[in-house]
């Protein structure tokens, strides 16, 4: 796939002439004082809005001073300059500041930017910085309320060096036909998207988007009263056909939004109107196609009070048939020093992913003397410079110069790309602009090596937590054997990735058995082979996203395959060592064969001298649905059920998971007795034999006890307790509950099953809901005191007391409260979902790799003792696919929201992989109807996540000989180096937004936990 990048003309114009001659070089910068350092008593040129307080702090960023203000939980408040700043209208502009939290405060965002242009923001408590780019609305902004501030947040925010310049989209073309498109749209065989990622980088700014006079805020459209929005869709030249377009509101109090269409910009037909909070598609009517360009206008009714968070415009173009995919991009220039007689025009970005020709080409052109010039292009990451490009000339007066500056980017992250325009020798400054670039986690190009590589087909490995792109370029390194370390009684892969440079056909890989210098094997059957496929990608999650095919589901590799010429097939190699497996080098081979070719390619395993315990100190609970696999397994009959359930049982216990339930509950019958008491007639003899299985010999350590007649909610609705005619408050009520409840301590108890079991009965309360919930809670206790009672909410006082387990979102982790309530016996687990998303370690799929085996170590490092994930198989939204349709997983990566008062057919996106690690055998759910009686197809991330709990066991396992030779009094000289190893490393995870992107600090540390666990046990078997 081609790609193409040049600048919007007229926007550069605009951004290389703003402001007036001055005749030196001056900066752009509209804030004033933006390091926030001049002032006398108060910062200069700022005032502050705050019922909470406010303050110029020292301790800033990198100079002394900076901002802060207070929030008391419901209120805003905000720092804004106290002269209105100069915005023009329909212009583009980018904001950039840095912020952090105060270590106490909770809830609410950030936010920051125009009354009519707003954009929330996470922080943490280190500095952060954030920046979007914006375009101002039709009408003159310059009256409009610039603020950098707080919205329902309790506690304190501080900021510091802020930038507010003019900025240039650049966007890709022209590429085949002469089209240009922008990021959002796509192409792809003749069919044509557009949709305005209002959570994405430009916010407002969007190549299809004509104008607006509708207020903006963090990701959606805010319309009071008749605003409007327009869009005009032209691409090239090219004729619409079949247009429709979506629109979703996802708030609404009051009035309509009014979807209009044109061919001309001038004469509009209604398409319909928007009423609800719910999502709707418009077909543009027939008499106005087919046209070359189509408007479309969304327009508030009088009155109106709701919220837009997607627009997306759909089309046919007959006359680009012919192109197999174009995706479009934008990037961003913003400029920050000027001169009066010397510019610079950015023609073309150019693409810096690994395996591309990346180049930037810049026409300056000199209005000044003869000049000589230094031209660079400098990639910055982490204040890290990743590469450059320089090159020198010579202008004479009104001469100019296009200059082409390569520039390949090799690691994912964001970079800062500084340009910048220099008088030589002089070294005088004459012009400087800035962009960020993101390169996706998929196009990484670092690690691998080649284990065989000729003119046919280049094979090479790497490790597990990287995630191959289908062009990710061969390595440059080479390699002797596929290597992998692990204990016994532990499971761990390698990646082996097959590049043909033309097709390969009935490609198949076996495994031979290992042996070692011993003559100890590990066989062939504990080596399991998967193949790598892949999903499309087609709504990223969030900017770690990218438009294409990401590697996730890990089908097993049974049958021959073939290979497609020019793209990387990856295959998961993964090692179950047994349990008792002597320590050493374990030695192979993988055998491949393609098109009647052979090769065979060394394997080495390492097993450490230990072995994992059987029982996983890690606790856990995660979503496992009967009615799903029941679904997409086309099954008809509670045997069936049963059968492929326990399959699915088996699959999380070898990966050290517990699922929320593991089958059929506690049957009770409720019957009147004497008095006209309701008495609790139990059966445990279905759930008996389902507890001895999965308790007994898959050995989890917890499960979610469900006690009948009790109520349960979350904050978006809440339900009492009922029995029969009884309801939660009358004393006939909890006399009966509480029969019942302690009936089932007791069975539990009696049983050795009491330990693992868990009350979850109420989902993410808001304030509203505390006293609900505490009552609940109570009524719980006064019937089962010893039963475990689970709350997915932060630790909050007016709840101390009535939760046994804490389960927070990783977000709000505050270490300092987890270790309070320790103190006081309660267990503390954090959960994983939709939020929060980058720079936080997250379960997408378009994510790092990393993040999910670095969960376990963060776990560990904070201190927490489990992990809870809603869901594992959430295959398909009911909202997003009422009635008889079924989402694919294998073809729609996205997780869309269910629930929460959504209309049928309202599409909402969660995240691409959100509560989705096991996908089904069925690949056409919906149209094949075949009985599925197997197991579920792990993903990449699944398996990541088992390591990381792995990874979690060796932790344990040291600090448990750390701890014997202390109580024996054993000098601290023995395990103080080992000691030392129990604290996470910095450079694997400093904080929730600061980890490794890349596996080798965690393979590293790994190696060093298990050697100090073997040096360790040969101390306490007295063979030091």
């Amino acid at each position: 796939m081609r790609v193409w990048a040049t600048a919007v003309a007229a926007g550069t114009a605009i951004l290389l002439s703003y402001g007036p001659a001055l005749g030196k070089t001056v900066s752009t910068n509209l804030v004033p004082n933006p390091s926030l350092e001049e002032g006398v008593g108060d910062p200069a040129g700022w005032t502050a809005f705050s019922l909470g307080g406010y303050a110029w702090e020292y301790n800033g960023l990198d100079g002394e001073r900076c901002l802060s203000v207070a929030g008391l939980g419901r209120d805003s408040s905000w720092w804004a300059p106290k002269d209105f700043l100069a915005f023009e209208p329909n212009r583009v502009y980018h904001l950039s500041y840095w912020a952090r939290r105060g270590p106490q405060s909770a809830g609410g965002t950030v936010i920051a930017g125009l009354e009519s242009v707003n954009r929330d923001a996470s922080v943490g408590t280190d500095w952060t910085r954030r920046e979007f780019y914006f375009r101002t609305p039709d009408a003159v902004v310059s009256s409009q309320l610039f603020r950098l501030g707080q919205w329902h947040l309790k506690g304190t925010v501080f900021f510091d060096n802020v930038t507010v310049t003019p900025a240039v989209p650049v966007v890709r073309g022209p590429g085949e036909m002469d089209i240009e498109l922008g990021e959002g749209e796509s192409i792809v065989e003749g069919r044509y998207e557009a949709s305005h990622r209002l959570s994405g980088l430009g916010s407002t700014d969007f190549r299809c988007l004509d104008r607006f006079t509708a207020s903006f805020n963090t990701n959606r459209w805010v319309f009071n009263g008749t605003q409007h929005v327009t869009y005009r869709h032209a691409v090239g030249r090219l004729r619409h056909d079949e247009p429709e377009v979506e629109v979703a509101v996802n708030w609404h109090a009051r009035g309509s939004v009014v979807v209009h269409a044109s061919a001309d910009g001038a004469t509009w037909v209604t398409l319909g109107e928007v009423d609800s909070a719910k999502t709707a598609a418009f077909p543009v009517p027939h008499e106005l196609l087919p046209a070359r360009e189509v408007w479309v206008r969304l327009t508030g009714t009088p009155g109106a009070e709701l919220q837009v968070n997607r627009y997306v415009y759909r089309s046919v173009l007959r006359e680009a048939e012919s192109i197999r995919q174009m995706i479009g991009t934008t990037s961003y220039i913003a400029l920050l020093e000027r001169s009066d007689d010397l510019t610079v025009e950015v023609a073309e970005l150019g693409d810096l992913r690994p395996g591309a020709d990346g180049a930037a080409e810049l026409i300056v052109q000199n209005r000044g003397p003869r000049r000589s010039l230094r031209l660079r292009l400098i990639a910055e990451t982490g204040g890290v410079v990743a590469d450059e490009a320089v090159t020198r000339f010579s202008l004479s007066p009104d001469g100019n110069r296009r200059a082409i500056l390569p520039l390949v980017l090799e690691a994912a992250g964001a970079y800062l790309l500084r340009m910048e325009c220099t008088e030589i020798p002089s070294e005088e400054l004459l012009w400087a602009a800035e962009s960020t670039v993101s390169i996706s986690p998929l196009y990484d190009s670092r690690g691998g090596a080649v284990l065989h590589k000729d003119r046919a087909l280049a094979i090479w490995s790497c490790e597990p937590e990287r995630k191959v792109s289908r062009g990710r370029p061969i390595p440059g390194t080479g390699a002797s054997a596929v290597r992998i370390e692990a204990a016994a009684n532990e499971y761990e892969a390698a990646q082996l990735v097959l590049t043909p440079r033309q097709a390969l056909r009935g490609c198949r890989i076996t495994a031979g058995d290992l042996v070692s210098d011993s003559g100890a094997r590990i066989a062939a059957n504990d080596i399991e082979i998967r193949i790598v496929e892949y999903v499309p990608v087609e709504h990223p999650t969030d900017e770690l996203g990218a438009v294409d095919d990401w590697p996730d589901p890990l089908p097993l590799h049974d049958a021959p395959v073939d290979l497609a010429a020019g793209m990387n097939q990856p295959f998961w190699v993964s090692v179950r060592v047994p349990p008792g497996t002597a320590a050493g080098d374990y030695r192979g081979h993988l055998a491949l064969r393609a098109d009647g070719a052979s090769y065979e390619l060394p394997m080495v395993v390492h097993v450490w001298d230990f072995e994992l315990p059987k029982v996983t100190h890690l606790r856990s609970g995660f979503g496992l649905s009967d009615w799903l696999i029941r679904r997409y397994h086309n099954l008809s009959s509670e045997e069936e059920l049963r059968q492929v359930y326990r399959l699915y049982l088996r699959e999380f216990a070898e990966h050290r998971v517990a699922p929320y339930r593991f089958g059929r509950p506690i049957q009770v019958e409720w019957e009147k007795g004497a008095h006209d008491y309701v008495e609790p007639k139990l059966d445990f003899s279905a759930f008996d034999e389902d507890a001895q299985f999965a308790l007994d010999e898959l050995g989890f350590n917890s499960f979610v006890l469900g006690l009948d007649g009790l109520g349960g909610g979350t904050y978006h609705s809440r339900r009492p307790g009922r029995i029969l005619d009884l309801e939660q408050g009358a004393p006939d009520y909890e006399r009966s509950f509480g029969r019942y409840a302690r009936a089932v301590q007791a069975y539990l108890e009696q049983r050795g099953w009491l330990d693992e079991a868990y009350v979850y009965w109420f989902d993410e309360p808001q304030e509203k809901d505390y006293e609900f919930v505490r009552e609940g809670m109570e009524l719980i206790h006064r019937a089962a005191p010893k039963v475990t009672r689970m709350l997915t909410e932060h630790p909050d006082p007016r709840l101390y007391g009535a939760v046994d387990l804490w389960c927070i979102p990783t977000f709000t982790l505050t270490p300092t409260t987890v270790r309070d309530r320790q103190t006081a016996d309660d267990e503390f687990w954090w959960y994983l979902c939709t939020a929060p998303k980058a720079p936080y370690f997250t379960l997408f799929l378009d994510h790092y790799a990393t993040e999910l085996r670095l969960w376990s170590w963060a776990t560990w490092k904070y201190g927490l003792d489990g992990l809870l994930v809603w869901q594992t198989m959430y295959w398909t939204s009911e909202h997003a696919y009422p009635g008889d349709q079924v989402q694919n997983p294998w073809q729609d990566a996205m997780s869309w929201t269910s629930g929460y008062g959504l209309e049928p057919g309202e599409r909402r996106p969660w995240g691409n992989g959100d509560g989705r690690f096991l996908y089904p055998p069925n690949r056409t759910p919906g149209v094949d109807d075949t009985k599925y009686l197997e197991g579920p197809v792990p993903s990449i991330r699944w398996e990541l996540l088992r390591d990381g709990i792995e990874d979690f066991e060796y932790f344990w396992l040291l600090r448990q000989h750390v701890d014997r030779l202390k109580e024996a009094g054993v000098d601290p000289s023995v395990y103080g180096e080992a000691e030392t190893l129990l604290q996470v490393p910095a450079e694997v995870c400093s904080s929730l937004t600061d980890f490794t992107t890349t596996p080798e600090p965690i393979h590293a540390h790994r190696a060093r936990l298990a050697e100090a666990i073997e040096r360790l046990r040969r101390y306490e078997s007295g063979n030091p």
